[in-house]
C-alpha cells in the first residue's frame, strides 16, 4: 500500500462520492418509500372514481420522489457543513430551515410536473393542462413533503456524525500504532549499543563497522512508512541481522521462506522487527555455539501467516514477556481490531512466535 495516505476530500465532495459509490442502496430506499406512499395517494385522489391504474399511481410516486433520490448527496454535504452539536447549532439550524423553504418547494414542484407529464402522456391526467391548479397541488405537496425534508436532513446528520466519529476512532487507532512503534526505536538502539560496547574491547574494527551498521539501520526506521509489504520489511529484517550477525562472531544463521503471493501482502511497518530482536538477543546471543532464526511466511486462507523461530537455551524463558511481545499485540490489537493475533510457543530448546492477520496485497 502507499506509504503515503490520500489526502482528504472536501466534505461536500467526499459526501457526494459517497452517496454515488451507494447510489444502488439510494435507489432501493427512494423505491421502498414510493411503494408506501402509492396505496394512500391511489386512495386519496381518485382510485375510486377515476380510472387510474394502482401501477400509474405507483409510477407518479416515483417521478415525486425522483428529485428527492437526485438531492440526497445534496443533504449528505448538509450534514458535513452544518453538523448540529458541535457549538453551532444554533446558527445551523437557522439556515437548515431557511433551506427548508426553497429545498422542499423546488423539489416538491419538480416532481409534480414530472408526474403530470407523464400521466398525460398516458392519458390518465383528466385536466385542462399541465399547469391547470399546478400552484395549488404544489404547495399542498410541498406541506406534506417536509416530513420528508426533515428525514433527509436528520439522515445526513446521523451519516455525518458516525462519519465523524470513524474518524476519530481512526485516528485514535494510527495515533497509538505510532506510539508503539516510537517504542521500537528505543528498545532496539539500547539493545544494539549494549552489544557493540562490549564488543569494542575485543575488535574495535568490527565495533566500528558495526555503528555504521546501526547507523544505517536507524536512518530506515526513521524513514519507514506505517505501512509496508512483507518484502520490504523482510529486506529491513535481512540488515538487522547482517548487524547481529557481526556482534555474534558469525555464529547466526537466518533463513527466510515466504510463499510467492504473501511477498506484497500488506502489514504495519516493523511489526516483524520486535520478534527477530527477540529471537536474537534473548536466544541466539545466550547460546554459546550460536544457532539459527528462521522466517516463514505464507497466505492461509483470508489471513497471512508468519512463523519466527529460533533456537533457545533450555534455561531462559525467552521472551515470555518485556516490550517486545506486548509491543506487537497492542500494534495489532490498534491495526486491525481484533482480527489478528500473535501465538508464542517455548519448547525446551527453540521459541517460535507464530503471526495471523488479515491477508490484504500492498499496492
Amino acid at each position: 500500500m502507499d506509504a503515503t495516505p490520500a489526502p482528504d476530500l472536501e466534505p461536500a465532495e467526499s459526501t457526494v462520492r459517497l452517496a454515488l459509490r451507494h447510489w444502488r442502496t439510494v435507489a432501493a430506499i427512494w423505491l421502498v418509500a414510493a411503494l408506501a406512499w402509492t396505496p394512500a395517494v391511489y386512495l386519496t385522489t381518485g382510485g375510486e372514481t377515476a380510472p387510474v391504474h394502482i401501477l400509474t399511481t405507483f409510477g407518479g410516486m416515483l417521478l415525486h420522489f425522483a428529485p428527492w433520490a437526485l438531492a440526497t448527496p445534496l443533504f449528505l454535504a448538509l450534514g458535513r457543513l452544518l453538523p448540529l452539536g458541535l457549538g453551532r447549532t444554533a446558527p445551523h439550524v437557522a439556515l437548515l430551515l431557511l433551506l427548508a423553504v426553497v429545498v422542499t418547494p423546488l423539489l416538491t414542484a419538480v416532481g409534480v410536473a414530472a408526474s403530470r407529464v407523464v400521466m398525460i402522456g398516458l392519458g390518465a391526467w383528466q385536466s385542462d393542462g399541465l399547469f391547470a391548479g399546478f400552484g395549488r397541488a404544489a404547495t399542498i405537496t410541498s406541506l406534506f413533503s417536509l416530513p420528508t425534508y426533515v428525514a433527509m436532513v436528520a439522515i445526513g446528520q446521523i451519516t455525518a456524525y458516525f462519519a465523524r466519529y470513524r474518524e476519530r476512532e481512526r485516528l485514535l487507532s494510527l495515533a497509538r500504532a505510532q506510539a508503539l512503534r516510537a517504542q521500537i526505536a528505543p528498545h532496539f538502539l539500547f539493545n544494539a549499543l549494549n552489544a557493540i560496547s562490549e564488543l569494542g574491547y575485543s575488535d574495535a574494527a568490527k565495533a566500528d563497522a558495526a555503528i555504521v551498521q546501526l547507523a544505517s539501520l536507524l536512518r530506515d526506521t526513521l524513514d519507514r512508512p506505517d505501512w509496508t509489504s512483507v518484502r520490504e520489511e523482510v529486506a529491513m529484517i535481512a540488515d538487522h541481522v547482517a548487524l547481529h550477525r557481526m556482534l555474534l562472531d558469525d555464529r547466526l544463521a537466518f533463513s527466510v521462506t515466504v510463499d510467492p503471493d504473501a511477498w506484497e501482502a500488506r502489514l504495519p511497518a516493523m511489526l516483524l522487527q520486535p520478534l527477530v530482536e527477540n529471537a536474537l538477543v534473548h536466544g541466539i546471543s545466550r547460546l554459546p555455539e550460536g544457532g539459527a532464526v528462521t522466517l516463514r511466511a505464507a497466505r492461509d486462507g483470508a489471513d497471512l501467516r508468519i512463523v519466527i523461530a529460533n533456537d533457545a537455551p533450555a534455561d531462559v524463558p525467552t521472551g515470555s514477556g518485556g516490550i517486545g511481545l506486548a509491543n506487537v499485540r497492542q500494534r495489532l490489537a490498534a491495526s486491525f481490531a481484533g482480527a489478528a493475533a500473535l501465538a508464542f510457543d517455548r519448547a525446551a530448546t527453540s521459541a517460535t512466535a507464530t503471526l495471523r492477520l488479515p491477508f490484504e496485497p500492498a499496492r
